[in-house]
């Protein structure tokens, strides 16, 4: 959770061909996802990949396909940098040196990031997501909003969209228009809970003696789960997201020998970070979202210099620009107007061979290179799994393992017990035919034998009720196994929007199967689920019987849909799937 990056498991590279360490970095700003294999020392990149596709599972497909085309194998760990990571300084009563516990602070911060989310959501206007899915360019973009602009004046105000007039222009067609409003609903959506990182900031100027700066960013959780499971499904473990706006830091910080402070300016499409480091640590920092005419190439530089003057002290003696969107790449000329504006040297941030550092390029230089104590804001990808002795998922399989170990011990016992006894009684068999001559022991000769026999006998009846015992072992397995297909699949079909109120399975007297409640905040919604879990039990041979989907409230007062259904075995699937069909 915190703001560390390196660890022990961070430092175990993967190698190709045995000699190569590499680490693999993503970078996704809404529209594409963007890959890299680099050097893990020197942040070289020697392969990469991208993908505009809007389903993130097959855009991450695409990447990865073409990365391990190259002839690399991937690293079984990965780091992303996002565009849609809330950040913000703000003051906190927490001492640095004495942090509150991890889930506390991750209370604090997400309170104080809220206040960030609205305006950071209000970045994706319609016009920015058109114009950032590529469907229009800059000029486009201008253009209909100054016909826009001339409509509203005109008395058509809330009758005109934007998307609308792109249309008759023809610049995007309804396909297009429809996408990217469904694409900016998603941008935009409400009631998400932010996952956290952090760091404090020493030599902020504090207004409190009791206050400490602090820097933290956030990101939505279901986006985050959802990149982690993709990535577990393609056997790669997604380690921690940073804020894409951040990835300039670390490079031009180590210019910091040479200057007591810099200023670093990060560009996106929509606006721009400004930060103030010192030390390695950011002095202060401003975000300020760009209208839509200073986007347009930052001509004028009154954005920058307006920014800029406000963090700019005697104590900054070069300014660093960073540009996340090429679009907005400034003139050598405006690089000079803006050196003689803050009175600074100011150029662009580039790497050891004199070109222009990318996001991909500076995360894999950062992930390789940079230690724990000049790591940046880092949000942990998965949360911390419990100990093993109180992992669920391990105990639901350590116990049949164990049992089943149990009677495979047993058994071999038993075999040897038998074996022993079967020796023994050869050895008895040869003492009586010793002793045949004699009579008077003949008696007791045949006892012993009829003892062993019955022993062996009561051997006999142990190793059956074993083999019972081993196949009530082997029933239970499957029923486990059984349990977890069915609990998966369940799992696969429920959403934010369906509430499950309890899955249980009657007396084998009574109808064979499972009993499913649960509750949809709509009818429609109720309607998606059953008919998704219908598809996804076909995988493990059952179907859905005697469904009921009716008006009806939770167990909190709220309105919506009761759903009554039972899951039960499928013959004919399971007939189906044996032969292949």
């Amino acid at each position: 959770m915190g703001y560390a990056i390196m660890t022990k498991e961070n430092k175990m590279s993967e190698k190709f061909k045995g000699l190569t360490p590499l680490v693999l970095v993503f970078t996704h700003d809404y529209f594409t996802l963007s890959a890299a294999l680099a050097k893990r020392h020197t942040g070289e990149i020697i392969s990469q990949a991208y993908s505009t596709n809007l389903d993130l599972e097959a855009a991450l497909e695409e990447v990865l396909q073409d990365l391990r085309s190259s002839g690399y194998r991937l690293p079984k760990r990965a780091f992303m940098a996002v565009s849609y990571a809330v950040s913000g300084l703000f003051e906190l009563p927490v001492d640095p040196k004495k942090p509150r516990p991890d889930k506390q602070m991750q209370e604090l911060v997400r309170y104080e990031l809220e206040a960030h989310l609205a305006e950071f959501k209000d970045l994706w206007s319609i016009e920015a997501v058109t114009q950032g899915r590529g469907y229009i360019n800059q000029q486009q973009r201008t253009t209909t909003l100054q016909l826009l602009n001339e409509k509203r004046s005109s008395g058509h105000a809330g009758l005109v969209r934007f998307s609308d007039i792109a249309l008759e222009q023809g610049f995007i067609n309804v396909h297009q228009r429809d996408e990217v409003l469904d694409l900016q609903n998603e941008m935009t959506a409400d009631d998400e809970l932010l996952e956290c990182g952090w760091q404090p900031q020493v030599l902020a100027q504090q207004d409190a003696p009791d206050l400490q700066y602090w820097y933290g960013a956030g990101i939505d959780r279901l986006k985050r789960n959802a990149w982690a499971r993709r990535f577990r499904h393609d056997g790669i473990k997604l380690v921690n997201f940073f804020p894409i706006e951040e990835m300039g830091i670390p490079s031009a910080s180590g210019h910091i020998e040479e200057h007591q402070a810099i200023l670093i300016f990060n560009i996106g499409a929509e606006q721009v970070h400004c930060f103030r480091v010192e030390k390695d640590q950011w002095n202060q920092a401003q975000i300020t979202a760009m209208t839509s005419e200073q986007t347009e190439g930052l001509s004028n530089i009154n954005i920058l210099s307006e920014i800029g003057l406000s963090l700019l002290t005697g104590s900054v003696e070069k300014i660093y620009l960073q540009f996340n969107h090429k679009e907005n790449k400034p003139s050598q000329e405006s690089l000079e107007q803006l050196t003689i504006k803050f009175d600074k040297p100011t150029q662009l941030l580039t790497g050891s061979d004199n070109k222009l550092m990318t996001p991909l390029s500076l995360l894999a230089q950062l992930v390789g290179q940079y230690k724990q104590d000049n790591c940046l804001i880092a949000i942990a990808a998965e949360d911390p799994g419990p100990p093993l002795w109180k992992d669920i998922s391990f105990l639901r399989y350590a116990i049949p393992v164990v049992i089943i170990l149990a009677m495979l011990c047993n058994e071999i016992y038993t075999s040897y017990s038998i074996w022993s006894l079967d020796k023994e009684l050869v050895e008895l068999k040869l003492v009586t035919r010793k002793q045949s001559q004699i009579n008077s022991q003949m008696s007791a000769v045949m006892s012993v034998k009829n003892r062993t026999e019955t022993e062996i006998s009561t051997r006999e009846q142990e190793l059956i009720q074993l083999q019972s015992e081993i196949e009530a072992g082997e029933l239970f397995q499957s029923r486990t196994m059984l349990a977890h297909d069915l609990l998966k699949v369940i799992e696969e079909s429920v959403n934010v929007e369906i509430m499950l109120n309890s899955i249980t399975e009657p007396p084998r007297s009574k109808n064979p199967g499972f009993h499913l409640k649960a509750w949809a905040v709509s009818e429609p919604a109720a309607v998606r689920f059953i008919s998704k879990l219908k598809r996804n039990l076909g995988d493990v041979s059952y179907k859905v019987v005697n469904e009921l989907n009716q008006a009806d409230k939770n167990r909190y007062g709220m309105s919506g849909q009761s759903i009554d259904l039972w899951l039960i075995p499928d013959a004919i699937t399971k007939i189906n799937r044996s032969k292949g069909i």
